[in-house]
């Protein structure tokens, strides 16, 4: 990096933050000017276009004071994401961000997750709030294992006119650690564990049967549980367990 592009990154760094915090036009505003445009041309016609267009900016720039007088602070909103810290492959996932408006003017709004592309997500979520605070759920989906982190949340809100809006982005930090999917290999293992249990039995630290490692097979309940093969399991699906087998040692030949 050149010193020139140094001294330039604060400050594209600092438009970068100020355009990802900022008050944009909505689909609303857009229309109603395109529309507008439509009827001073017309008016153009009839010597009235000038009267027109001041009438029409004067208003356009009345309903606009309004409408951003009413909407909330910043400060007035709080965001918090609730997401699990452990979570399994293809499970699927109610995550939730709560919002708490504390100017008490009612809103709409449109919130979008930082999450990464390996995860379903289902992108922008829109609701409205009229109460002090509320909760947007949806559902996601983690497509591969690994550890994650979420970064921010992007947040835009407007109100009952609904021509401008504010856009900000939240930092919200949240590390995900995803897992293999063991959710039957789990189910298998209560249950030959509750087996137990009921039969009176109990497990007892036992002596293995060989001290190499020979093979992976199929776990089944007389089996020693400290010698079940996790990553195995993970990718078959079911319980598999290590087998041993006993050391050889060597021939030496007498002469």
């Amino acid at each position: 990096m050149t010193k020139s592009s140094k001294k330039r990154w604060p400050l594209f760094q600092f438009l970068v933050n100020k355009i990802e915090n900022f008050i944009v036009p909505t689909k609303r505003l857009i229309i109603l000017l395109l529309g507008g445009m439509i009827f001073i041309s017309i008016g153009a016609f009839f010597e009235g276009g000038l009267y027109l267009l001041v009438v029409f900016n004067g208003l356009i720039l009345l309903l606009s004071c309004i409408d951003l007088y009413m909407l909330p602070k910043q400060k007035q909103l709080r965001i918090n994401r609730h997401f699990p810290e452990k979570v399994d492959v293809g499970e699927e996932i109610e995550a939730a961000i709560e919002i708490i408006n504390e100017s008490g003017q009612p809103l709409s709004f449109s919130v979008t997750d930082d999450f990464p592309i390996e995860f379903e997500h289902p992108g922008i979520v829109e609701g409205s709030l009229t109460k002090p605070s509320t909760y947007v759920q949806y559902q996601v989906r983690a497509k591969e294992r690994g550890q994650f982190q979420l970064n921010y949340l992007y947040f835009r809100y407007w109100g009952g006119l609904g021509l401008w809006m504010k856009q900000s982005k939240i930092e919200q930090t949240h590390e995900v650690k995803v897992y293999p999917d063991l959710s039957s290999v789990r189910g298998y293992l209560a249950s030959t564990q509750e087996e137990l249990i009921l039969e009176g039995k109990k497990v007892n630290r036992r002596i293995r049967t060989g001290s190499e490692f020979n093979s992976i097979r199929e776990y089944v309940p007389d089996d020693d549980p400290r010698f079940i093969n996790w990553t195995a399991s993970a990718r078959q699906h079911k319980l598999m367990t290590n087998v041993f087998s006993l050391k050889k040692g060597k021939v030496s030949p007498f002469f």
